[in-house]
């Protein structure tokens, strides 16, 4: 007898670390800060920054943890912080405030035991000195102060993304009013509230707020358009059209908009059966260019996830550890992870359980689509899967599998079409919200949007 024992152990876990990454991005990126980076600029602040600075009632100090004795590769990390945060000085009207702070010197303002309280850490390098290599350490930090709060940059690793670091750390210090996350409900989606999100939601609403909306309570529908950002996690079942068009008002309207699905559910505990998912949902976003394909990527095995498969054997209970292709691991070794979006950029690895691979197909002149995170092109599409144990399904590529990289994994902004013309809107028979006063499909396109979409949002 043969039973998978681990699955069940790894899968949340993966799945948590991947929503608490978009919900904090999907808040803190797209809802608010909106940079809007422009090759070939070194200093200059974006339009966003300078909007933010503008809105600014209190004085916040930057400190710059910074060792004065850098190796050579390092000194330009601190030579372009100090141009940059001259640019927010310039621009804030004596809002913004920086120095310069070494800890390792004895005079200094802060000592080490005080920036390593603060989570800047000192980072270990390698500098060849009198023909021999030597280990030293040092700081490259960044710590915002405002009143008693405290938000810190542990270590400048990558200044193509610091505008957006230091923008949306001094968006969070300042800002009085608390965001609000809509967490959709109703259609057997996983609205963040069972026991494994416990710790997630702890964290998370130290920030926001979480509200969660079925679209199709009607007293619920209108509060779609009071959230700040909304998150729809592996729903199961079909929308109404009603339901629909209120989620496709919420995305044309310019609400940033998260949605983690794939076409599978897998239940590890009976068996690791899985079941197709044909929720409507799917229409949806083909409506606004992005397809979630049929079927689950199998990685390679040096790019997946081990697990502990227990096996009887005589009288004998063994552990076989053993990799499992359906959690495919993305990670910077591999090319998977986009390092150029701020989204993704502080991830070193992450395993997507059971996902399904998008094909995006947008107007391109109005829609700006980055991917996130793909699969290497060692990995295959494998279809009609409905026993997933990999002890009794050959998970193998197979002849006329079709092969990667899969994009699992995508951003897109812009102006997005509405799912719904003028004439289905007549038929849906809408009761008097907001919805059904102000329909904004009838116009031909909405605001400016910002979609994430991530080929799973299963948990085992």
């Amino acid at each position: 007898m043969k039973t998978m024992t681990r699955i069940r152990s790894i899968v949340p876990a993966v799945l948590l670390s991947l929503a608490a990454l978009v919900l904090l991005n999907i808040v803190a990126y797209f809802g608010f800060i909106r940079l809007d980076f422009t090759a070939g600029r070194s200093y200059s602040l974006s339009p966003a920054s300078k909007r933010v600075l503008r809105q600014m009632n209190d004085v916040v100090l930057i400190r710059a943890v910074f060792s004065r004795e850098l190796p050579d590769q390092y000194r330009f990390a601190r030579m372009y912080v100090n141009d940059l945060l001259q640019e927010y000085r310039a621009n804030s009207w004596g809002k913004v405030r920086f120095e310069f702070v070494d800890p390792t010197l004895p005079k200094s303002v802060l000592s080490e035991r005080d920036v390593q309280a603060m989570g800047i850490m000192p980072v270990q390098f390698t500098q060849l000195a009198q023909n021999e290599y030597k280990a030293k350490k040092g700081y490259m930090g960044l710590a915002m102060l405002h009143g008693d709060r405290t938000e810190v940059i542990p270590v400048v690793e990558n200044v193509a993304t610091l505008e957006y670091d230091i923008t949306s750390n001094l968006k969070k210090l300042t800002q009085t009013a608390r965001k609000t996350i809509g967490v959709i409900t109703g259609h057997q989606e996983y609205d963040l509230s069972g026991e494994m999100f416990v710790n997630l939601r702890r964290n998370m609403e130290k920030l926001y707020d979480f509200r969660t909306i079925n679209p199709g309570d009607a007293s619920q529908v209108d509060q779609l358009r009071t959230v700040d950002a909304l998150l729809a996690i592996s729903p199961k079942f079909n929308y109404t059209d009603k339901e629909l068009f209120a989620l496709d008002q919420v995305v044309v309207s310019g609400v940033p908009a998260a949605f983690m699905l794939g076409t599978y559910t897998v239940d590890v505990s009976r068996g690791a059966m899985a079941r197709r998912i044909t929720s409507n949902v799917f229409d949806l976003l083909a409506g606004y260019g992005v397809r979630v394909l049929n079927g689950m990527v199998a990685e390679h095995p040096l790019a997946s996830q081990q697990i502990s498969i227990r096996t009887r054997e005589g009288g004998f209970m063994l552990n076989n550890i053993i990799p499992f292709p359906l959690l495919p691991i993305i990670s910077e070794a591999t090319g998977g992870i986009n390092r150029a979006s701020p989204i993704v950029k502080d991830l070193n690895r992450v395993v997507l359980p059971f996902v399904s691979p998008l094909e995006i197909s947008v107007d391109t002149s109005s829609i700006k689509v980055t991917t996130l995170l793909r699969t290497t092109p060692a990995s295959t599409l494998k279809k009609d899967l409905y026993i997933v144990n990999p002890m009794m399904t050959d998970l193998n590529p197979a002849p006329g599998d079709q092969r990667g990289p899969f994009v699992v994994a995508a951003e897109l902004t812009g102006r997005f079409k509405s799912y719904f013309d003028a004439e289905r809107i007549k038929s849906l028979d809408l009761p008097a919200t907001a919805y059904a006063q102000q329909p904004l499909a009838v116009t031909p396109e909405g605001k400016t949007a910002r979609i994430i979409v991530v080929g799973t949002g299963e948990q085992a």
